[in-house]
């Protein structure tokens, strides 16, 4: 039968309820051991809690079924154990409002690694207060990195509700800016792609598939003088959309030439067509690597 205690203590109980306003509630030592259906599963239910103090929550157990409920209840400090956490599925915090965790030395989890495993004891689906919720709390804590690995976690729930498709687009936009949290990731993607496209451009002038176009008349002297071609600032010119470094303007690959180049000791054959397909693809990913950085810092991107 339901119990509206001030304190659990060393004590077997099947389902408590608390209500209302108090200075402090404290479960210490205690063990709920629920019911079967159709009557429920038995815990510790608080309903419309508002405690001033500490919320206690010690030495506890939850066995068959039992779980904790605290729907829209509100506390101020948490003073917990790991251990003493309810089974996967049986936290049920939808609502739960608090203001700091006990960061005693010992077994008292406050860091945000510790407390997304707490948060992943709630039923299947996607709850976003208590996301919310505990970022908020780090961050005036002075946590902020472990406030944004919190909302990168709540991101990540949120896009697999979508599926493969979901899934897919949320790692590309946690590893490209970190959902908007981390926009300087997009730096060294962007580096990684500029670096590579100077070993492609270097290669393919080695084989000699780059040719010159020519933007202006073509002079009539047999050795003209032209621009030189600089791999490096090629990569560059063609990656940067807003800046131009003339390089893509005299040079681009022949389609329809071949030729081959030592790599590593092993002769490269190279294609102009294949360099080609890979400078267009350069492109496009300066545009949305540019698009996604530019987002990332003005916070478009940010669901908070």
């Amino acid at each position: 039968m339901p119990v509206q205690p001030d304190h659990l203590r060393r004590k077997d109980y099947s389902t408590s309820k608390v209500s209302g306003v108090q200075e402090a509630f404290v479960v210490d030592g205690a063990r709920f051991i629920g019911t079967a259906p159709p009557w429920g599963y038995g815990g510790l239910v608080g309903v419309d809690l508002e405690l001033r103090s500490a919320f206690v929550w010690r030495r506890v157990s939850l066995e068959n079924g039992a779980q904790l409920m605290l729907r829209d209840a509100s506390v101020g400090l948490i003073v917990d154990q790991e251990r003493a956490w309810p089974p996967p599925g049986k936290l049920l915090i939808d609502g739960f409002a608090y203001s700091s965790f006990d960061v005693h030395p010992g077994d008292a989890p406050w860091d945000a690694r510790t407390r997304l495993r707490w948060l992943a004891l709630q039923p299947p689906g996607f709850h976003l207060q208590p996301y919310r919720q505990l970022a908020k709390v780090l961050r005036e804590s002075g946590d902020e990195p472990g406030a944004i690995q919190v909302l990168m976690a709540e991101e990540d729930a949120r896009y697999r509700q979508f599926g493969f498709l979901g899934r897919f687009v949320g790692a590309f936009l946690k590893a490209t800016i970190g959902y908007g949290y981390q926009p300087r990731r997009t730096i060294g993607w962007s580096l990684l792609v500029v670096l590579f496209g100077w070993s492609v451009v270097w290669a393919a002038k080695r084989a000699g598939v780059m040719r010159a176009t020519w933007p202006e008349n073509a002079p009539t002297s047999s050795e003209p003088h032209y621009e030189n071609l600089h791999p490096f600032l090629y990569s560059l010119d063609v990656f940067l959309p807003f800046v131009n470094l003339h390089q893509e303007h005299y040079w681009w690959p022949d389609s329809k030439n071949s030729g081959q180049c030592a790599l590593f000791g092993y002769q490269l054959r190279l294609r102009g067509s294949l360099v080609r397909y890979y400078l267009w693809l350069q492109v496009i990913s300066g545009w949305l690597l540019s698009a996604i950085l530019v987002a990332g810092l003005t916070g478009l991107m940010r669901s908070d």
